[in-house]
């Protein structure tokens, strides 16, 4: 909002926050003097002036002093309703009027700018008053002017027109000569055509340099294409240069064409080259496959020369003891002694052993440090790649290969020794079968002619045992006799070795008046109730079947009578030496009484 007083206007703002909430106000007062020198030197037209309308219709500053905050009614009373003057004011609206003359008066051309001295207040307005009769005498001064200086002008154009049509016609001439030649494809003959004008004709001929430019490098272009240079760069026009586009196209075409044609010839040298390494390496395999020595430093030592490696190890693995596998360098090329006397690996330990464990290749650029040097005629390096591969077979490895180069072995070479690999754990596998069986054989026909030795000696042994049974039988016989004599004579029972009685003669029968069916199958000594006899019983027992002869006496009280028995107990053995029986001859002692029970003293 804004109001004035004499000489001063003051404009007054709301300090609005977030959610239009009201916070305060902010004045602002400016002197109005220097609208006032402004109003006063404004009059582009003789009798015209000028002044400042503020919002509600009063005189901000006008020449007459006097009106100053008087209403636009003491003006023009009629136009204030007329023209709604107050409220297009304040509206900010830009409008002019006629005032009609009034008596001894001009009328008046009056016309209104609005000025705005901040983005929300209010709207005022610069307002020009002009006699209509200047504004037409000074339209009338101008149309004459005007007229002459249109003939005038007029002239001068006939004369340019003359000059201009002669400075086009000879660059359209050499233009279209360019654009004929340029149409026959004749570029080489095409001269220069950049004109120093700087009309449309000079950046035609400028343009039409540019395209002559252009297909002079797009020639040029395809000509270093032509001769096979697939790098050469070529600069578009602009990014629609359909046709310098068309050509880097066709170029990235060839250039990729090419790479693929020596993508595929290399795939195809490769292929050739792993397929005559196959073939050589199998005729390799094919001998020497009877010594595992000789044909692990033939496939070593082929190896290193076809893949040009400048040293090579072969690796087996001793399985000897199943809980402890390890590994068994066995033919190398160009190790030095402290490389090649590293003759056992333990897995895990270095690159060979990592290899045994992963069972997968190894191949490194990034060389530990004292890993390995290469002896050549500049000394000792550190190799440019070492490849590790596993001899693998049914998922068992057998083996590993180790190469080592300056150079840095490349993906065909490695996947040519992964191939071969099979073939060379398939035949290593066979040659050790071949070693372990002939050793086998040897072994087995070492065991034969023992074996047919030990026949021999058992044949003859065989003969000597029948002889000895022979003579055992014999022996046997006689002893049955004289034991069957002893049973006819003497008191005998025989016994097995767990003292279990297996026979006995009458007179034992009578001793202890039972018959056989109710003594046979009975345990030496019958039933003690004393358990400190029975501990005597077992040691007794157990003495005789250690093989020694033992001797007891057996006393039988009854009120008839009384029996004393010299016992003998002599073990009877075989003819291996091992005792089979127990033979007891007993003699008695009787004294008229009653037996009671038989007990062991």
């Amino acid at each position: 909002r804004s109001y004035s007083v004499t000489g001063v206007q003051t404009c007054a703002l709301p300090i609005l926050m977030d959610s239009n909430a009201f916070y305060g106000a902010v004045g602002l007062d400016f002197n109005m003097e220097v609208f006032q020198k402004m109003v006063d030197t404004i009059r582009p037209l003789k009798n015209s002036y000028s002044f400042l309308l503020s919002s509600n219709g009063n005189f901000g500053a006008h020449p007459v002093k006097k009106m100053i905050n008087t209403g636009f009614e003491n003006f023009d009373p009629d136009g204030v309703v007329k023209h709604d003057i107050k409220n297009r004011v304040s509206k900010g609206e830009s409008f002019s009027y006629i005032v009609p003359s009034a008596e001894g008066q001009d009328s008046l051309y009056v016309t209104f700018a609005p000025v705005k001295f901040t983005e929300k207040s209010p709207c005022w307005s610069f307002v020009m008053v002009v006699p209509l009769q200047i504004i037409l005498q000074e339209t009338k001064t101008h149309f004459k002017v005007s007229v002459t200086v249109g003939l005038i002008g007029i002239g001068i154009l006939l004369v340019l027109i003359y000059i201009i049509s002669l400075t086009i016609i000879v660059p359209v001439k050499r233009i279209t000569k360019t654009l004929q030649l340029l149409t026959n494809g004749e570029i080489n003959r095409i001269e220069h055509v950049k004109l120093d004008a700087r009309d449309e004709v000079g950046q035609m001929a400028e343009s039409l340099q540019t395209v002559v430019e252009s297909i002079r490098a797009t020639a040029g272009f395809a000509n270093q294409i032509g001769s096979g240079n697939f790098d050469a760069q070529h600069k578009l026009l602009s990014d629609n240069d359909i046709l310098g586009k068309a050509i880097v196209e066709m170029r990235n075409s060839l250039k990729k064409a090419k790479t693929e044609s020596d993508a595929r010839r290399k795939n195809e040298e490769n292929i050739t080259w792993a397929s005559v390494g196959i073939t050589e390496f199998g005729k390799i395999l094919r001998f020497d496959n009877d010594n595992i020595n000789k044909l692990t430093y033939n496939v070593i030592r082929f190896l290193t020369k076809y893949l040009h490696a400048h040293e090579g190890g072969i690796y087996l693995v001793n399985d000897q003891d199943p809980s402890h596998p390890y590994l068994e360098l066995k033919a190398w090329i160009g190790f030095d002694t402290s490389k090649s006397s590293k003759t056992y690996i333990e897995p895990g330990d270095s690159l060979i052993g990592r290899c045994f464990l992963e069972k997968d290749t190894v191949f490194i650029t990034e060389i530990p440090p004292d890993y390995l040097k290469i002896t050549s005629g500049l000394g000792k390096s550190d190799p440019g790649s070492i490849l590790v591969v596993p001899l693998i077979l049914n998922e068992v490895i057998v083996g590993i290969v180790e190469l080592a180069a300056l150079k840095v072995f490349e993906e065909h070479e490695i996947k040519f020794v992964e191939k071969i690999s099979v073939s060379v754990a398939n035949t290593i596998s066979r040659v050790k079968i071949n070693v372990r069986t002939a050793s086998l054989l040897e072994q087995s026909k070492i065991q034969a002619d023992e074996l047919a030795q030990r026949e021999e000696e058992i044949r003859q042994n065989m003969e000597e045992l029948q002889a000895t049974q022979e003579e055992a039988n014999h022996r046997e016989n006689e002893m049955r006799g004289i034991i069957d004599a002893i049973k006819s004579t003497l008191l005998v029972t025989e016994y097995d070795i767990e003292g279990k009685i297996t026979d006995i003669n009458e007179g034992m029968l009578k001793i202890y008046k039972l018959n056989k069916d109710q003594i046979i199958g009975k345990i030496f000594g019958f039933k003690l109730a004393d358990e400190k006899k029975q501990d005597k019983l077992k040691e007794f027992w157990a003495e005789i079947k250690s093989g020694r002869t033992k001797t007891n006496i057996q006393y039988f009280r009854t009120a008839s009578r009384e029996i004393w028995l010299d016992e003998i107990y002599t073990p009877i053995f075989d003819s291996f030496g091992n005792p089979t029986k127990v033979l007891c001859i007993a003699r008695s002692e009787e004294h008229t009484s009653e037996l009671q029970s038989p007990n062991t003293i």
